[in-house]
């Protein structure tokens, strides 16, 4: 936008003028220089404007390039948007799975308990051996290990997203939700709207517009100019010539500039930009061709990791109504009882596994949109 508006500027100059003529020439003024008749000192005091009046579209084509510039950066913004949700959403996948292991180890933790407790019991009585005793005391140290150590991990986790969000979580004051339920897949996927490719379109645009400003360059540049001036001379004194600058003028011209050892440089420039244009559609077409095949492999597993998903949430809920079940069984005796409390352990043992793959396979699907 600049470039379209006069540059002013303040100029002072102080010199001195030899004249090889010894006195016989005229004193004249020719654009910025001005030929006195004689030797002497001199000093100028000017205000100066500069336009360019016409220049064949070469700063209408550097604002383009500017506008380009803008418009990749923000592309560059979109990408990084869409690289952090990523990453928010793998963070807070892999907190969720840890935080659902947790709470359901703490269940079945005294589940544990409660087997070794009546394996003591049983083993006072002579029912069982000391090395099942022993075993029970085993699994119930690795629980409070492994809730140990998945306590840990959504610790960790958790920090993680602290640093996304900027608020801090503890783990016992915290709850993490179940990933939203997935809908339908996209009929259609537009690579087109991609940041990555709509960076390289501003890129291709950007490198069009510089060979075309660079041809452009190549052709003459018509400007005006115009000074405002005080100026002092003196033949014998530098001082007396600075301070006697009483004398004023105005001048206002046209100049045709056409640039004639720089047109080699030009061609180089036009030759470049058209060899990077080329070599940026290329990278644009692969890039299309990579980002079509991705969802289309995304297409083709969509269907199967939604079925493996409500598969699991049905496992889930016959699980869940086994435990219910088992859970309405505590009259039965002491040795009996045993055995349907390590079924129940068995069961969420089971339902741990099926929970991880529904969240497994619940961010895989959120990823896919």
């Amino acid at each position: 936008m600049f470039d379209f508006l006069p540059s002013v500027r303040l100029q002072s100059q102080a010199e001195y003028y030899k004249d090889l003529t010894r006195g016989t020439a005229y004193v004249n003024s020719v654009g910025d220089e001005v030929y006195a008749s004689g030797s002497q000192y001199q000093n100028t005091y000017s205000i100066r404007a500069d336009m360019t009046l016409w220049d064949f579209g070469v700063r209408a084509k550097r604002m383009e390039m500017a506008e380009l510039d803008v418009l990749a950066s923000l592309e560059g913004e979109r990408k990084a948007l869409l690289e952090l949700k990523l990453a928010v959403l793998d963070e807070y996948t892999a907190a969720c799975m840890a935080a659902t292991e947790v709470r359901m180890r703490r269940e079945m933790l005294p589940m544990l308990e409660e087997v070794h407790e009546i394996l003591q019991r049983t083993f006072k009585a002579g029912l069982t051996d000391k090395v099942s005793v022993i075993e029970a005391q085993v699994e119930v140290d690795r629980a409070r290990g492994e809730i140990l150590e998945q306590e840990h991990e959504l610790e960790s986790r958790l920090a993680n997203l602290s640093f996304f969000t900027g608020e801090q979580y503890l783990v016992d004051d915290v709850g993490v939700a179940d990933l939203p339920e997935p809908g339908e897949m996209p009929d259609s996927f537009n690579a087109e709207a991609h940041p990555d490719v709509r960076r390289l379109d501003r890129e291709i645009a950007k490198k069009e517009a510089e060979a075309s400003m660079s041809r452009r360059s190549m052709l003459p540049v018509v400007s005006m100019y115009s000074r405002y001036s005080y100026y002092g001379t003196d033949p014998n004194s530098f001082d007396r010539a600075r301070e006697d600058v009483t004398e004023r003028g105005y001048n206002v011209g046209v100049v045709a500039i056409l640039p004639i050892t720089e047109g080699t440089r030009g061609v180089v420039s036009v030759r470049r930009a058209v060899f990077e244009v080329s070599k940026l559609r290329a990278e644009h077409a692969k890039l299309v061709a990579e980002l079509d095949n991705s969802f289309r492999k995304i297409e083709a597993a969509y269907s199967n990791v939604f079925c493996e998903l409500i598969v699991a949430l049905s496992n889930k809920s016959k699980m869940l109504e086994e435990i219910g079940a088992l859970s309405r069984m505590w009259g039965l005796r002491m040795e009996d009882r045993e055995r349907f409390v390590m079924s129940k352990v068995s069961l969420v043992k089971e339902l741990i596994n099926v929970e991880m793959q529904k969240i497994s396979k619940s961010a895989i699907i959120q990823n896919a949109y």
